[in-house]
């Protein structure tokens, strides 16, 4: 209820507001929270799901249940669409009608090392049924579906491929982004976690930085501070580059 984390989900969730206010329909975004409380953000009401004490603490499946559970009692046969962002959230109780999102796979961390096929199988059920209980479901890119085609074929053929966009008439290179210039910029814009490539960048910083004097890097994103630490300490070894 404090900190606004603008990442892609969420510009997705803000840019469907936009959309229902356009069909004359209101969003309403029900998200996992500390504590009960209420927000509004651009005529969007933001609403904390905790109820009785219950904490968002790390990504229990413990946690998950009683979010989802929660969120169901909150909205089964009072809304006119529930969609489920990420889509493994309808798990374990659908609500109806829905429609789930899957913003890319994001379980394939390093955390991926089982034993067996039960340990895959209780590490992967959240993700895997609640694809099966999505009615409909939309992807960002194919690599969801590739993923899932991998344990449940006709599964993985349910999924509707939307890509990522872009406004073009804002976001476009300059007329003469081609002419050699004093200075070149590598842009890093995107969230500062491992995740979306901080340490790749930091691990060539010093040796592009070092043969190349015209470089400069920008880092433009948020992130947790033992990340946001690490790019304070290349701010301190290049300065203003």
């Amino acid at each position: 209820g404090d900190y606004f984390y603008n990442g892609g989900a969420e510009r997705y969730l803000l840019d469907l507001g936009d959309i229902c206010a356009e069909l004359g329909s209101e969003l309403v975004v029900f998200q996992y929270g500390h504590y009960p409380w209420m927000r509004r953000y651009k005529n969007i009401d933001i609403i904390s799901l905790s109820r009785c004490g219950v904490r968002s603490e790390g990504w229990l499946l413990r946690c998950a249940r009683e979010f989802n559970h929660i969120f169901y009692q909150q909205v089964q046969g009072r809304t006119a669409l529930n969609i489920y962002s990420a889509f493994y959230e309808v798990w374990p109780l659908a609500a109806t009608p829905n429609i789930g999102i899957s913003h890319g796979v994001s379980w394939d961390s390093p955390d991926c090392d089982y034993e067996n096929a039960v340990e895959f199988w209780l590490m992967n059920q959240r993700h895997i049924e609640g694809a099966k209980a999505c009615e409909d479901l939309v992807s960002v890119d194919t690599n969801s579906a590739n993923w899932l085609q991998t344990v449940d074929f006709s599964l993985s053929q349910r999924i509707k491929v939307i890509p990522n966009y872009v406004d073009l008439s804002v976001f476009k290179p300059k007329e003469d982004y081609l002419q050699n210039r004093d200075k070149i910029v590598i842009l890093y814009p995107r969230q500062l976690y491992a995740a979306r490539g901080l340490y790749l960048v930091l691990e060539i910083m010093d040796d592009i930085l070092g043969k190349y004097p015209e470089v400069e890097f920008h880092f433009v994103g948020r992130g947790g501070g033992q990340d946001i630490d690490q790019v304070i300490d290349k701010q301190k070894t290049w300065a203003e580059r």
